[in-house]
């Protein structure tokens, strides 16, 4: 009897001891969604209020939390990390100081909103996230790879180039399953007030290297786009695919590049010229 008390005890205390491992590994893995999504909202916010400065219409540069939610979860998703997004919205509204909590009228209904403020300058290196656990007048940085504790977002105005994923892991909430189109609308590849000569042939060449995996036929940019719009036809909605997870969610010049599928009928609408092309493209360097 005490071998089997023994062992026993052995068995309840190891039982213990991995129950205990299994419960800080999934506190942990839901502290870094947590801020993985914290990081994700604040990005498309300053996105929106860079959109409405350089536009300079007057528009708004607010998003809705919920339309924030649905870029950033699956639809499948929502429910079961519905304590997950309340720990966000909860993170931003207690200790995130560069963004508004409003309530807007969109539509003719009432949404609570988030707002970038614009007079506080962008400097994500300068002011790391707390700990969940942590006061927030004890900042600590949250765990990360590097060095920079914001590493998918550009630190620094006017570097050119491409900065990095406003998505870790690779995770494109926006992407379908499989590509419905050959096409593409791309935004944010450039800014019309701040080009030289020359520069739609060097949008067009930094597209064909950034997605030099993909065949690409045909490139237009529209050189009247406040929104910075090119538009891509692929051989194949498989290319199309390779070309959408090459940008989309990509920081280029200090802009997030976004993609969307367009259907191929229109393309052809917008570009007769299109219709013709037959020999992928190839970069010049």
């Amino acid at each position: 009897w005490v071998i089997f008390g023994v062992v026993v005890s052995f068995v309840m205390v190891f039982g213990l001891y991995k129950a205990n491992q299994w419960r800080q590994a999934r506190i942990k893995r839901k502290d870094e969604e947590v801020f993985r999504l914290v990081r994700q909202a604040t990005n498309f916010l300053f996105q929106q209020h860079q959109m409405a400065a350089r536009e300079g219409k007057g528009g708004p540069s607010y998003l809705a939390i919920n339309h924030i939610r649905d870029q950033l979860i699956p639809p499948q998703d929502r429910v079961a990390k519905a304590d997950v997004w309340a720990e966000v919205v909860e993170y931003i509204q207690k200790n995130e100081s560069r963004v508004r909590q409003d309530v807007q009228k969109i539509f003719g209904e009432d949404f609570r909103v988030w707002q970038w403020l614009p007079e506080i300058p962008w400097s994500p290196g300068s002011s790391p996230l707390p700990g969940p656990a942590s006061p927030a007048s004890h900042s600590t940085t949250i765990p990360s790879s590097s060095s920079n504790p914001w590493p998918h977002v550009p630190t620094t105005q006017g570097v050119v180039g491409w900065q990095g994923c406003a998505f870790p892991l690779g995770k494109h909430v926006a992407a379908p399953l499989a590509p419905p189109t050959s096409c593409l609308k791309v935004r944010h590849m450039f800014d019309v007030l701040q080009q030289g000569p020359g520069w739609v042939t060097q949008v067009k060449e930094e597209i064909l290297r950034r997605c030099s995996e993909a065949n690409i036929l045909h490139i237009a940019v529209d050189t009247q786009s406040e929104e910075g719009t090119v538009y891509i036809k692929t051989t194949s909605m498989e290319d199309a695919g390779k070309v959408f997870r090459c940008l989309h969610g990509q920081w280029y010049r200090g802009q997030l590049v976004t993609a969307k599928y367009l259907r191929l009928e229109r393309y052809h609408e917008r570009f007769p010229d299109a219709n013709t092309c037959s020999a992928p493209m190839k970069s010049s360097k």
